[in-house]
């Protein structure tokens, strides 16, 4: 016999399931095909924000491409990334984190040195930028546009 404990949990899992059957993707090949298009589009925008330094030579950016592992609906694929390297060899890795992330549709770091920052994508497919909060608990979002992404990956590497 199952305690009271366990049943509301398992009616806790049971809502979890239905909320989440609710948001399943009918075509998750589609789904994984609009979700590499917004990443290219990203990615190109990115790539235009760094135009003008990469080609001074003061940062160096490496096109390629990571897989993802296991992004629910969307299984395992192949995605756009970025290591773009600063003056004293400083890198920093700009690579999706998934597409249904903390209540987005879609999630994008940005690492460097143990600090980070994120591009999240809302459901009307507008693009925020999160950094964290001098606590680190907490993330202040601001729409992302070329001159907050530059500050962000200043900040991000000091």
């Amino acid at each position: 016999m199952s305690s009271a404990a366990a049943k509301q949990f398992i009616d806790h899992l049971r809502g979890v399931k239905k909320r989440s059957d609710a948001r399943a993707t009918p075509d998750p090949a589609a789904a994984r095909t609009e979700w590499l298009r917004e990443l290219d589009a990203l990615f190109a925008r990115i790539d235009g924000w760094l135009r003008d330094a990469e080609q001074e030579s003061l940062v160096t950016v490496h096109r390629e491409s990571t897989t993802v592992q296991h992004d629910g609906d969307l299984g395992s694929y192949d995605a756009p990334t970025r290591i773009v390297v600063m003056p004293g060899d400083v890198g920093v890795h700009i690579f999706p984190a998934g597409r249904r992330v903390l209540g987005h549709d879609g999630r994008v770091d940005a690492v460097a040195a143990g600090r980070s920052f994120r591009l999240l994508r809302a459901t009307d497919g507008s693009w925020s930028l999160a950094t964290p909060t001098f606590s680190k608990s907490l993330w202040d979002l601001a729409p992302l546009d070329e001159a907050a992404f530059l500050q962000a990956l200043r900040d991000l590497v000091g």
